[in-house]
């Protein structure tokens, strides 16, 4: 950004403001409005970056495909994006030996044999972007970010699998309720496996009265829905990585009652 002499602008700001009477009289004093006195058009103007988005596309069928957030750790399906998308914009990525020049692409990662996992994979990002002469003159035009991501090798391995404590929003008794992908030995569901259980414990706090509900996992967020009758239960809990807290939102049908929504706060337990 250009340097410039903001003096003698505070001193006439400081002038008028000592003049005037009511605050309709005062100049207002917004950088990014262009009717003040002390306007900048490149105020808060940064050069692009490189830096990216990574997110796993998971189908939840009945409710479509959803994004979960940017993370590190995956299942399978990626979606690499940046938010520069114009035509003055080229990108080039690098993942493994291959190289990319769109600003958004997807990849799938089943071919990486369950030996493997999890398996730490490389992605880089260049931007080069046009130089702002006005605002960032001094700029290269060009930059780079790599980031490293996990394919798991197991669903025990996702944050969002195991034990949560929550509370319907305005109740106060907590409960305690599961989610976790099996295989036929109880062991977290991994790939290669014939057959898998979707396993929930006391959702909606009724115990096992819920027999089945189906969800998809990913590391930061469940998916679910359907079930074994259009009753069942369908939302999405989302997990604070960082925090550990959860919120769920889902539509459940209740005896007597119909179809309602209903918010369960609280924090995961363990795995």
């Amino acid at each position: 950004m250009k340097p410039t002499n903001y003096l003698p602008l505070l001193l006439a700001l400081f002038v008028g403001f000592s003049n005037c009477k009511r605050d309709d009289d005062c100049p207002c004093i917004d950088p990014t409005n262009p009717e003040c006195p002390n306007y900048d058009p490149c105020y808060g103007v940064e050069p692009p970056s490189a830096g990216f988005e990574i997110r796993e596309s998971y189908n939840l069928f009945i409710l479509g495909v959803r994004l979960g957030p940017d993370d590190n750790t995956f299942w399978d399906e990626v979606l690499f994006s940046s938010p520069y998308t114009g035509a003055e914009y080229k990108h080039t990525w690098y993942l493994g030996a291959e190289v990319i020049d769109q600003p958004s692409f997807q990849r799938g990662h089943g071919s990486i044999d369950v030996a493997q996992r999890p398996y730490q994979i490389t992605v880089s990002h260049v931007l080069e972007y046009p130089i702002d002469s006005n605002c960032y003159p001094a700029a290269s035009g060009r930059d780079s970010v790599a980031r490293i991501y996990t394919i798991v090798r197991n669903t025990g391995q996702l944050a969002t699998h195991g034990w949560y404590r929550g509370v319907f929003e305005n109740q106060k008794d907590s409960f305690d309720f599961y989610f976790g992908w099996h295989g036929l030995n109880g062991d977290p569901y991994e790939p290669g496996q014939q057959f898998r259980n979707m396993v929930s414990k006391n959702f909606h706090n009724e115990f096992d009265s819920v027999s089945r509900i189906e969800f998809r996992m990913i590391n930061a967020e469940i998916g679910i829905y359907n079930g074994p009758t259009n009753n069942a239960p369908r939302g999405i809990l989302e997990l604070d990585l960082n925090t550990g807290l959860f919120e769920m939102n889902y539509d459940f049908t209740e005896p007597g009652v119909g179809r309602k929504p209903f918010r369960v706060l609280g924090r995961k337990l363990n795995h």
